[in-house]
């Protein structure tokens, strides 16, 4: 198995996981965060939002570089989907680039996503529970 079917492979199990994360969110309610201060709810509100879009954007948008790169795309490295779009490598480096800086954006909203958990749990003490229901239930730090 090559490199970019390992690639292939995980982002498509990546993507099934994502969507199967969103169902179950949007099927089961989350705790209402009442002591939380707005801002906190607002800038946890735009990075989960964020979050949520690039996770469902880049493999897409991943799919697509490939197609006009002129390359193939296998569902879970073994079902190849039809290209939907015309190879066209002058498309190829815009979607390269597209694809570089939403991974990048990813990278650091995901940072800000863990560095929010380590400033509750560790710098404020966890007055508002965030880090009791992110954790793993016996993991105590």
């Amino acid at each position: 198995m090559g490199l970019l079917a390992l690639i292939n492979f995980f982002g498509t199990v990546i993507f099934t996981l994502v969507v199967l994360r969103l169902l179950w969110r949007f099927f089961n309610t989350h705790p209402r965060y009442n002591n939380i201060p707005a801002h906190h709810k607002i800038i946890s509100s735009l990075v989960h939002l964020g979050l949520y879009f690039l996770v469902i954007f880049i493999p897409i948008q991943g799919t697509y570089m490939t197609w006009v790169g002129g390359g193939d795309v296998f569902l879970l490295g073994i079902i190849k989907i039809p290209a939907l779009v015309e190879m066209d490598f002058f498309l190829y480096d815009t979607a390269l680039n597209v694809h570089y800086y939403s991974a990048l954006l990813l990278t650091a909203l995901f940072s800000v996503h863990i560095l929010a958990a380590l400033y509750h749990r560790f710098l404020i003490g966890d007055p508002y529970g965030v880090w009791g229901r992110m954790a793993f239930k016996n993991w105590k730090v």
